[in-house]
């Protein structure tokens, strides 16, 4: 009778779990209502000069453009060597040439990596007029790249 029991109780879970398939969700078949948007508009063509050119801006008078100083840089020495220059020297040594500096500070750089081969990641960086470029750049400066 125990065993009878069981079995029975065995065979109503499986029929239950095994049940027929759930009938598949049927598709909505109104339309989607109206939610109070007007249509969109049909596209159109360009007005003629569309889109307007950008104006030049102007700086005011007086204003030093963009292009009338320069950035210069020159590394502080060699990878795996020791330097002795700092900035206020090599300020001093570009004065001293006769090169007016309008700013100077120390920037890093991304540099290769290799002793004796690489320049040092730290540079020095002066700002000077465009008069002044070709003469600093006889004294071991370039143009810093953009």
């Amino acid at each position: 009778m125990k065993h009878t029991w069981l079995f029975s109780l065995f065979l109503l879970f499986l029929l239950a779990a095994c049940g027929g398939a759930p009938s598949p969700t049927p598709a909505p078949t109104a339309p989607p209502a109206n939610d109070g948007y007007p249509p969109p508009a049909a596209p159109t063509s360009l007005p003629q000069g569309y889109p307007a050119q950008r104006p030049t801006p102007t700086l005011p008078t007086g204003y030093p453009g963009e292009d009338s100083r320069t950035w210069l840089i020159k590394p502080v020495g060699m990878q795996c060597q020791q330097s002795s220059a700092n900035l206020n020297q090599e300020v001093a040594t570009l004065q001293n040439a006769g090169i007016p500096i309008l700013a100077a500070q120390m920037t890093s750089l991304a540099v290769c990596e290799a002793c004796d081969v690489c320049p040092t990641s730290e540079h020095y960086r002066i700002l000077v007029a465009p008069e002044n470029i070709d003469a600093a750049k006889t004294l071991g400066w370039t143009e810093e790249p953009q």
